[in-house]
């Protein structure tokens, strides 16, 4: 960067440290010099009080007033580094943009990454199960460019886990295929269409229609973008309209702190496979018809008497991950399905809408009628003359 001669230029730093040997140094290399040293006292002074930030919170005041951040009560969501509006850009980056601090809006160019850490475990299972934590608030949420991280990038350190969220945007019409590789686990979330609204038959390509594409299950993806070690990896293929918006997500946990990263690519029509770029994403904003952000619309939680206000973090039975008539399958599942949620049995017919969908391969929204008379016997006593 370049200085000028005389002119104050504002600097802060900070450090945490968990051990008696923290420490916290701040140096320079003056013109003409090719040595590090310390920056000398003599040029540092004290923080002058600002007359436009009585709060200290690094933000203009008439700003906060004109946007309405000053009635933010909580400090922390009014802080620079607050997100009241969780729409995954801070206050600090919301005044540089000249955006709405209140006001969910996306964010081009990037997607939504929240992070969490110390959770315990490998797997993506671990990370949603961490109900009280996952569920409730992100140690951080930050804009990313995309989903392309590796170790030297990852602050966060050993047991921490992420979700990548937002909308990837198709430059053209055809068929596609998407990648996922990562260290320990990963899975990759995509709204393509082919997820019908159980009320309208609308394609869905917001998040109530997300399906889990591709993931690293069964995989020890330990190499960055090894995207080929098992076929998990790969999506199938997907069909995009050119412009439309389709919502994406990423889980990602990792336990150790030496090989973590994460990796997401796509093959456009006619093109090899690359990372997807930012220019291809726009951050994150809430669906309106979702107060809790559990995945679930209001209107089908409401007819199903599930609540609107608990995405499961104080009744492990609510929200998308819940499964209220333990039947094995989840509340988002069950939506999709259009089966009842409250119900084993959907249909009546003595067969779990589990056991229809993942062993019958039979519609569980339809009974399943049981012959009342044999249809025929086979002699066992002597050997049937079978032909293939």
């Amino acid at each position: 960067m370049t200085l000028t001669a005389g002119t104050s230029y504002y600097i802060e730093a900070q450090a945490m440290s968990n051990s008696a040997t923290g420490h916290l140094s701040l140096g320079w290399k003056t013109p003409g010099s090719s040595t590090i040293t310390l920056i000398p006292g003599a040029v540092i002074a004290p923080l002058a009080a600002d007359p436009n930030d009585f709060n200290n919170n690094s933000l203009p005041d008439d700003w906060e007033t004109l946007t309405g951040l000053v009635n933010v009560t909580n400090f922390t969501y009014r802080s620079e580094f607050g997100d009241p509006d969780a729409d995954g850009i801070n206050n600090i980056d919301e005044y540089l943009l000249g955006s709405a601090p209140l006001t969910k809006e996306f964010r081009p160019n990037g997607l939504t990454r929240d992070t969490w850490t110390e959770i315990q475990g490998q797997s993506t299972a671990h990370l949603t199960a961490a109900r009280s934590r996952f569920l409730y608030h992100a140690n951080t949420t930050a804009h990313v460019p995309n989903i392309d991280e590796t170790s030297p990038n990852k602050i966060e350190g050993k047991n921490y886990g992420a979700r990548y969220r937002g909308f990837l945007i198709a430059p053209a019409t055809g068929s596609y295929r998407l990648w996922i590789a990562g260290d320990d686990d990963a899975e990759l979330w995509f709204a393509d269409g082919t997820i019908l609204d159980p009320s309208t038959a609308a394609p869905l390509t917001n998040r109530f229609g997300k399906q889990l594409l591709a993931h690293t299950h069964d995989t020890f993806s330990k190499w960055y973008r090894d995207f080929d070690l098992a076929p998990t990896q790969r999506s199938r293929s997907v069909q995009l309209i050119a412009g439309q918006a389709y919502y994406i997500e990423v889980l990602h946990k990792n336990e150790s702190i030496s090989t973590n990263h994460i990796s997401v690519a796509w093959e456009t029509p006619g093109q090899a496979r690359v990372i997807i770029p930012a220019s291809a994403f726009q951050g994150d904003v809430p669906e309106a018809a979702d107060v809790d952000n559990d995945a679930l619309p209001d209107s089908w939680e409401t007819a199903k008497t599930l609540s609107i206000t608990d995405n499961g973090v104080t009744d492990g039975k609510q929200g998308q991950y819940g499964d209220f008539d333990a039947d094995g399958l989840n509340n988002l599942l069950e939506y999709q399905l259009g089966t009842n949620p409250k119900s084993a049995d959907t249909d009546g017919d003595t067969l779990s809408d589990s056991a229809e969908l993942n062993y019958y391969h039979t519609n569980p929204l339809v009974a399943n009628v049981i012959a009342t008379t044999l249809h025929s016997t086979l002699p066992l006593s002597s050997p049937v003359a079978t032909s293939f």
